[in-house]
């Protein structure tokens, strides 16, 4: 009986101020709807490197260390990969799908 009495009450009291309960409803709504975009992000975040050897030893570096990667380079040094601006290391699948043909090591 009392529980009918409260709802009244509430609906009432949101009838009665349309906007207030609009701007709450809406702040609500934006909330959450942020709550889930940066879960998404973080999920998103943390799901990178998971297919390396040594995933626990990968940070973020200024300056990348290509042996702690377990991908091997056919190509190049990895202690200088990326050191001067406008360079690029590519893996030999997207070599060989740029060129259009098989990219062979120079060792």
């Amino acid at each position: 009986m009392s529980r009918n009495h409260h709802l009244a009450i509430i609906f009432r009291h949101l009838l009665k101020y349309k906007g207030y309960t609009a701007t709450n409803i809406m702040g609500l709504a934006v909330g959450m709807a942020c709550c889930v975009l940066i879960l998404l992000y973080v999920q998103d975040e943390l799901s990178y490197d998971h297919h390396h050897e040594k995933k626990d030893g990968i940070r973020i570096f200024r300056f990348v260390d290509f042996r702690r990667f377990c991908i091997p380079l056919i190509q190049g040094d990895g202690k200088t990969a990326l050191a001067d601006p406008n360079t690029v290391v590519i893996s030999e699948s997207m070599g060989t799908s740029i060129s259009g043909k098989e990219i062979r090591s120079a060792k």
